[in-house]
């Protein structure tokens, strides 16, 4: 795919990586559509901030979590709804609030870990989540089974390590730089 014409090869280079993996989350695993409400964990973050972007485009809410000053003005500057900081208050007990205890039908964690964890305690009945940091699955997961909720794990490098479809991410970033192009998306 050939790089985003309004941007410089410098800028350019921070898109591949962070604009695969968001929009693998969340129009290929998680199958986002208009109307839902999407939480993106660490919306200040690489993969984070595109992800914000991507779902408000497909007609999405977007909540988001963070915690710097810094991390949380770029988040809101990308369009996030709602940003939590997690450092501040419970950002599962923050998204049943802002859903009326409904749940986010979607969450990209990239994060890991502990939010990992919580991801169950925010996510909707029949929701999806899509983490995109390697660990073991936490205990928590077991809170999916009652909500037929889907976990789907997002590794962009699997298309071209396995080469399952590789032409298919050329696909994207040539979406991708269209919406760059447009000025509809911003990498940071």
């Amino acid at each position: 795919a050939n790089k985003p014409k309004s941007l410089t090869h410098a800028q350019a280079a921070a898109l591949p990586l962070v604009g695969l993996t968001a929009w693998e989350c969340l129009h290929l695993r998680a199958q986002v559509r208009a109307g839902q409400t999407v939480l993106v964990t660490a919306g200040g973050g690489g993969v984070g901030h595109v992800a914000i972007q991507l779902a408000k485009l497909a007609g999405c809410e977007v909540l988001t979590t963070a915690a710097s000053d810094e991390s949380i003005a770029l988040a809101k500057q990308v369009g996030a709804d709602l940003v939590i900081n997690y450092k501040r208050e419970d950002f599962a007990q923050a998204v049943l609030h802002e859903t009326n205890g409904r749940g986010a039908q979607v969450i990209v964690d990239c994060v890991g870990g502990e939010t990992f964890e919580k991801c169950p305690d925010a996510v909707a009945v029949e929701g999806c989540i899509v983490p995109i940091v390697p660990g073991p699955p936490p205990p928590s997961l077991a809170k999916c089974y009652p909500k037929n909720v889907s976990v789907h794990f997002e590794f962009m490098g699997a298309a071209t390590v396995a080469n399952a479809a590789p032409e298919r991410q050329g696909k994207i970033l040539t979406e991708l730089a269209a919406l760059v192009d447009a000025g509809k998306l911003n990498v940071h």
